[in-house]
């Protein structure tokens, strides 16, 4: 499609867009939405979305005369929605299509929701803006043409006038609500080392100068993901601290660490480099400098949307980059066949973990004896998990970590179990989250319940009932405690009574998933920082 010709988008969401987001000046929105503001829909610019199923069509009758869309864009958040809305139609329609898959990386079966809403819509072409390590679920789990757009596409271009004198020497803009504990817990940690940081709510225009005004700006992701934080302050030129992500994330893949930017993967790290650039502003703005220059000559707004739109438009092959082929775990998916019911237990773990990622600082995990290669190879990119793994005795009687998590594989035989809790004695000691892994007979879960049980581990129901992809045990603490959805408190992870409807926001009968869930009855308390 020629850049020149005005392009006209649908984009099928949840809300209605606020103004930080970034509209090409030859890009024609209209936007089918929930409570769509009245002004909007009066203007032509806004369609309200029915609940439910509903055919397509009825959204394009309600176009303006004339107006007919080159793409239609849907945002995953529609499933968040109570009685979700699901068009019906999407394969049939003459113009391209495309899912915007968001949110993978928190709230309760994020993966395997999304995957289900985009198999039920039926898109061409899927993409992902921040969650790039999560490629390889998507691709396994057979969603066409899935790939990466670095979330700097969606950022209006803007540079502020550069300042000579900085007004802050530490900053960190954004949420630091009871969602992001780990956020809270480095930022009392910088405070309690008299670490002069200032991290008070601003107004998004007034971050970005912002920005420019500090010494050192803080970046901490929410779990693992590659978040737009870090292209707002590459694009305005102030020096970036970030945290280090896996290399599936992408970042070490756009910008080089010493470079464009610095990262910490612990408290002392993230406090020995903020006291270090304080003390050599000069190696700071030199980063600063590059890492600005690298942004506005590769992932400047206008040069990511010209290749998004060379991808859908013009059926151009997804560059490897974006499609993740330095992930093996994506490339390796062609050669070998996939089992539906292996990958959604696998998945199903991977979500619970990395749940315990988000919530904490880093966690040591131990799997012995470890079979499942792939799960192992999907908790790569999850940077704050330590993993080790042990496959002997002897290695494991060499072993003097404390660990949060241990991870087996179920024994075939009943009475393999014994023998191999025994070998684990040492460090289940420690041990807060003990998963077995694989289908279990009433006789195995009873030996289990009995063996952990004198460990002081006990039975924890995490997944749907009716479903045997694992075992879960944990520490039982003296009080067993009963919290609010809203309240996430220290480090602990929620365990549902009953959790079918909530994890399932694609059923009628469920509410948002966001809803408060009352049933809460325990919780996991990790690592003490």
């Amino acid at each position: 499609m020629s850049s020149s010709k005005t392009i006209k988008v649908l984009t099928l969401s949840k809300y209605y867009p606020r103004d930080n987001g970034f509209i090409p000046e030859n890009q024609s929105n209209i936007y089918a939405c929930m409570d769509p503001p009245v002004e909007a829909v009066e203007a032509g610019k806004a369609i309200a979305l029915p609940h439910g199923k509903f055919k397509i069509d009825l959204i394009l009758k309600q176009l303006p005369s004339g107006w007919c869309p080159d793409l239609v864009s849907i945002s995953s958040t529609l499933m968040l929605v109570q009685n979700p809305p699901i068009p019906v139609g999407i394969p049939s329609l003459t113009c391209p299509s495309v899912m915007k898959l968001i949110d993978s990386h928190h709230m309760p079966r994020p993966i395997q929701n999304l995957i289900e809403y985009a198999k039920l819509v039926g898109c061409q072409y899927h993409w992902t803006g921040y969650t790039r390590h999560h490629i390889h679920f998507f691709v396994e789990a057979g969603l066409p043409n899935v790939f990466w757009m670095p979330g700097a596409i969606s950022i209006p271009p803007y540079v502020p006038e550069p300042v000579t004198d900085k007004t802050y020497d530490v900053i960190f803009r954004g949420a630091v609500d009871s969602n992001h504990y780990h956020r809270r817990e480095f930022l009392k940690f910088l405070q309690e080392a008299e670490i002069n940081v200032d991290f008070s709510g601003s107004p998004y225009a007034e971050c970005l100068d912002i920005y420019v005004q500090s010494k050192i700006v803080l970046n901490c992701s929410l779990n693992g993901d590659l978040n737009r934080r870090v292209y707002e302050i590459l694009m305005v030129g102030g020096f970036l601290l970030t945290d280090r992500l896996a290399l599936q994330s992408g970042l070490p893949l756009l910008f080089q660490e010493g470079v464009h930017l610095e990262c910490y993967g612990s408290k002392q790290e993230l406090l020995d480099k903020i006291k270090y650039y304080l003390n050599h502003p000069d190696a700071a703005a030199e980063i600063a400098r590059k890492g600005h220059e690298l942004f506005m000559a590769k992932y400047h707004p206008e040069i990511l949307v010209d290749r998004f739109n060379q991808i859908v438009f013009n059926g151009e092959n997804i560059p490897p980059i974006f499609s993740a082929q330095d992930d093996v775990r994506v490339t390796s998916i062609a050669s070998r066949n996939i089992n539906e019911t292996a990958f959604y237990s696998r998945l199903k773990i991977y979500e619970l973990l990395q749940e315990l990622h988000r919530l904490n600082f880093e966690i040591d995990l131990l799997y012995y004896q470890s079979k499942n290669e792939l799960l192992v190879a999907d908790l790569s990119d999850l940077p704050k998990f330590q993993i080790t793994l042990v496959n002997s005795p002897e290695e494991l009687a060499n072993t003097t970590k404390d660990f949060e998590v241990i991870i087996i594989d179920l024994p075939k035989e009943v009475s393999h179990i014994e023998p191999l809790i025994e070998q684990l004695n040492p460090c289940i000691l420690g041990c807060s989250l003990f998963l077995v892994l694989g289908n279990s007979s009433s006789a195995k879960q009873k030996k289990l319940n009995f063996l952990l049980k004198s460990k002081g581990l006990v039975p924890t129901q995490f997944v749907e009932r009716e479903t045997s992809t694992y075992l879960a045990y944990q520490r039982q603490s003296e009080e067993t405690k009963t919290l609010s959805r809203t309240k996430k408190l220290n480090l602990e992870l929620f365990c549902y009574s009953d959790i079918e409807d909530y994890n399932n926001p694609l059923n009628n009968r469920s509410s948002s998933i966001k809803q408060v869930v009352k049933n809460l009855v325990r919780t996991i308390s990790l690592r003490n920082f």
